[in-house]
């Protein structure tokens, strides 16, 4: 290699460090509280709930935090988004998502932290134990629930769910013909005119050890991240929370871009990073972005 190669890849590592270096300048410049702020007004105004009295609101509210940055150190304004949410949760109490709870919960943990002396800690506090619990939770319902730890769950999601059957063709092998049978199998089962009391379906490649993987990785991921938000931070276990996480959010919203949930998290998880953890702070920010840029292979729309 010539000493001009070497120069130029010194002189793009330099810039490349340099660049790095004033991002977490900048993110320095503004404290974990605020920034989570900020963010949390951008989820709401891309991610609000589909009915105009909440969407509206919450549009009003972000933008007059985001003119007024007094504003969001006052508890009266988180609680003032929270209500449309939770307004919006009630009405579709039926069919909310999980995350449209998640983050009336969150507007409420801010709007009690402005009341503390120190905002960050308690705002810190507050998003460990939330972030443990939606993941407890979660990795609990699994655990309880037949129709998942058996692989069938997520057998019948690749063979159906148009976000997963993208998964099944690329890593189970499963043909666009064997899904279009499927469908009409399915079609001719639960027609309200249908006699039918069973169909068969074709599965191929590896469909089922794919179900199998995808089953037990997400229990197994879940139950990690609950541990380590969890249990005290003199615990090993609890300096791979970052790592854990931002595993789970740039593998899990791949397959399923459920890009509101993925934010909520990611907000939440900056709020807990200590002062040293820099580098996890801007991961976060990155996985945000990378997060959008899920949208772009799948036709179902965001939530």
């Amino acid at each position: 290699m010539t000493t001009a190669h070497l120069s130029e890849r010194a002189l793009s590592a330099g810039r490349f460090s340099a660049g790095v270096a004033s991002i977490l300048a900048a993110a320095e410049r503004h404290g974990r509280f605020e920034c989570c702020c900020v963010l949390t007004l951008l989820l709401l105004a891309f991610y609000p709930h589909d009915r105009w009295f909440t969407s509206l609101p919450l549009s009003v509210l972000t933008v007059l935090g985001l003119t007024f940055s007094a504003l969001i150190e006052q508890s009266v304004f988180w609680v003032l988004a929270a209500v449309p949410i939770v307004w919006g949760v009630a009405f579709d109490w039926h069919s909310a998502d999980n995350h449209k709870y998640l983050q009336a919960y969150w507007c409420l943990a801010i709007a009690c932290a402005t009341r503390c002396t120190n905002k960050q800690k308690a705002l810190a506090s507050t998003a460990c134990y939330l972030i443990g619990a939606v993941f407890l939770i979660a990795a609990l319902r699994k655990v309880f629930s037949a129709d998942y730890l058996d692989g069938s769950f997520f057998l019948y999601e690749l063979l159906f769910d148009g976000r997963f059957q993208r998964v099944a063709a690329l890593f189970g092998g499963m043909p666009p013909h064997l899904v279009t049978f499927n469908e009409t199998a399915r079609k001719a089962l639960t027609s309200y005119d249908s006699n039918l009391t069973s169909v068969s379906l074709e599965l191929a490649g590896n469909l089922r050890g794919l179900a199998w993987l995808m089953t037990w990785w997400g229990l197994a991921l879940e139950t990690l991240i609950a541990a380590a938000f969890l249990i005290p931070e003199r615990h090993a276990l609890s300096r791979a929370r970052n790592p854990l996480l931002l595993l789970f959010l740039l593998s899990s919203y791949w397959a399923a871009p459920v890009i509101g949930f993925g934010w909520v998290l990611a907000i939440m998880a900056i709020a807990t990073t200590r002062d040293d953890e820099q580098y996890s702070r801007i991961a976060y920010l990155v996985t945000v972005i990378v997060l959008q840029l899920y949208r772009i292979p799948w036709s179902p729309a965001p939530r």
